[in-house]
C-alpha cells in the first residue's frame, strides 16, 4: 500500500484511529500510551505496510501529514513548557539542581564515551546520542507520580524540579546542536553562538510574556467567547515557533518558550481547550516517529549489544545521581527510577538528528528504540521502587 497515493483526508483517519487504539489499549495496561502510538507508526511505516514515509522520505501528497505532525510536537512542547511551574522548583532547589546537573554530565559523557569508542560513530552522532540520553521526560514521570497519587510528596516534587531543569538545559543543548548541521557536521563557535541565541530568546520570552499574556487576557474578557483565550494561545504559539526558526534557533525553543509564558498562569480553561488539540495532533507526531524506525540497526549479534549497552547506560546513569546527593537516604531509587524515561524529549533529540542528516537512519532507530524502552522500564522500576518503599515516603506541606 502507498500513503503517497492516498489524499490528506483519508491518510489522516487511516493513520489515527488505530495510533489512538493502540495508545489506550497499552495506557489500560499502564504503560505510556505515546509507546502505543510508535507502535502504530512502526506498523504504518516502511517496516509494516508502508502508509506512511519516514522522515525525511515523504512525497509531496504526504506534505500535509508531516507539516501536521510539526504542529503536533509544537503542541506538545508548548504543553511541556506549559506543564514547568517554575514556582514549585524553588521549594526543592537544592537536590534537585544537584541532581539534574549530574543528571546531564552523567549521560552526557557516558553517552559520549559509548558512541564515539565502543560505537565508533562519528562525533556529531555521537553528541546527538549523548544529547538524548540526558532528556527526561516530564510528560510520562508527571503521568505516573499522578496515577500514583504522589504529588505532594517531596520525592515528587525533587524529582519534577529536576526534570523542568533537565528540560531547560536539554532544550538549549539541543538549539546548539542543530548548529552542526549548519557547521560541516563539526563543533565551531556557531554552537555556543545558537546557544546564547537559545538563553536570550527564553530570557526575552519570560519577560516579554507576562505583558502577551496580560494582552491577551483583556482580549478574551472584552470578547467573552469561551474558546478565545485557546485561539490566541495557540496563535501566540505558532507565532513563537515561527519566530524561533526566524532567528535561527530550532521551532521547538519557541514552543517551549510560550509553554512557559503561560505556565504560571490559571489554566483551567487553557489545558480544557489544550486537550483536545494534543490528543489529535500530538499522535501524528508520534506516528511520524514511528514510521522511521527501522530494525535493521538491531540485526546481528552486534547491534542487540550495541542496543543493550545504550539501553544500561541509559537506565544506570540516570539511577547514579541521587546516591551522590547527601540527605536523601531511601527516597534514591525513587527518584532516580522517576528521571529514567526519555519519552517524547529523547525522542525530540532523536528527531532532529535525523532530520539534520547527523544521525543515519541505523543509528536513529537504535536510539529511538532505546528511547522507547526507557519509557516503558522507566515507569515500571518506578512503581516497583515507591511499593518497596512506600513506608518510607514523606509528605511536605
Amino acid at each position: 500500500m502507498d500513503g503517497g497515493e492516498l489524499p490528506l483526508h483519508l491518510l489522516l483517519p487511516i493513520a489515527l484511529v488505530p495510533a489512538i487504539l493502540i495508545g489506550e489499549l497499552f495506557r489500560r495496561m499502564r504503560l505510556p500510551s505515546v509507546v502505543g502510538q510508535i507502535l502504530a507508526g512502526v506498523i504504518l511505516g516502511p517496516v509494516g505496510i508502508g502508509l506512511i514515509a519516514p522522515l525525511g522520505g515523504e512525497s509531496e501528497s504526504q506534505g500535509g501529514f508531516h507539516e501536521l505532525a510539526e504542529i503536533g510536537l509544537c503542541v506538545l512542547l508548548f504543553k511541556i513548557g506549559l506543564e514547568t511551574k517554575v514556582s514549585q522548583f524553588t521549594r526543592v532547589w537544592r537536590p534537585a539542581v544537584g541532581i539534574a546537573v549530574l543528571g546531564m554530565l552523567v549521560p552526557f559523557g557516558a553517552g559520549l564515551g559509548i558512541g564515539g569508542f565502543l560505537l565508533e560513530w562519528t562525533w556529531s552522532a555521537s553528541l546527538f546520542l549523548a544529547a538524548a540520553l540526558t532528556a527526561t521526560s516530564i510528560g510520562v514521570t508527571a503521568a505516573v507520580i499522578s496515577e500514583l497519587g504522589l504529588e505532594e510528596t517531596s520525592e515528587a516534587r525533587i524529582i519534577m524540579g529536576a526534570a523542568i531543569l533537565d528540560d531547560i538545559l536539554g532544550l538549549l543543548l539541543l538549539s546548539s546542536l542543530t548548529a552542526l548541521s549548519g557547521a560541516g557536521g563539526s563543533p565551531s563557535w556557531s554552537v555556543g553562538g545558537s546557544f546564547l541565541q537559545a538563553v536570550f530568546f527564553l530570557g526575552l520570552a519570560l519577560f516579554v510574556g507576562p505583558l502577551v499574556v496580560r494582552g491577551i487576557d483583556r482580549v478574551s474578557d472584552w470578547l467573552r467567547s469561551e474558546w478565545v483565550l485557546l485561539v490566541l494561545a495557540f496563535g501566540f504559539l505558532l507565532l513563537m515557533a515561527s519566530f524561533a526558526e526566524r532567528v535561527g534557533l530550532a521551532a521547538i525553543i519557541g514552543s517551549y518558550a510560550a509553554g512557559l509564558v503561560f505556565s504560571e498562569k490559571d489554566q483551567k480553561q487553557l489545558e480544557r481547550g489544550l486537550t483536545p488539540l494534543t490528543e489529535l495532533f500530538a499522535p501524528i507526531f508520534f506516528i511520524l516517529i514511528g514510521s522511521s524506525i527501522s530494525f535493521d540497526a538491531l540485526s546481528g549479534w552486534g547491534g542487540l549489544l550495541a542496543a543493550t549497552a545504550v539501553l544500561l547506560v541509559a537506565v544506570s546513569s540516570k539511577l547514579i545521581p541521587p546516591f551522590a546527593i547527601p540527605g536523601l537516604s531511601g527516597k534514591r531509587l525513587v527518584i532516580g527510577s522517576g528521571l529514567i524515561p526519555r519519552g517524547e524529549v529523547g525522542l525530540l533529540f532523536a528527531q532532529v538528528g535525523l532530520s539534520s542528516a547527523l544521525l543515519s537512519n541505523s543509528q536513529y532507530s537504535l536510539l529511538a528504540i532505546v528511547i522507547v524502552a526507557t519509557t516503558i522500564a522507566g515507569p515500571l522500576l518506578f512503581r516497583f521502587s515507591v511499593t518497596r518503599q512506600s513506608t518510607h515516603l514523606s509528605t511536605n506541606s
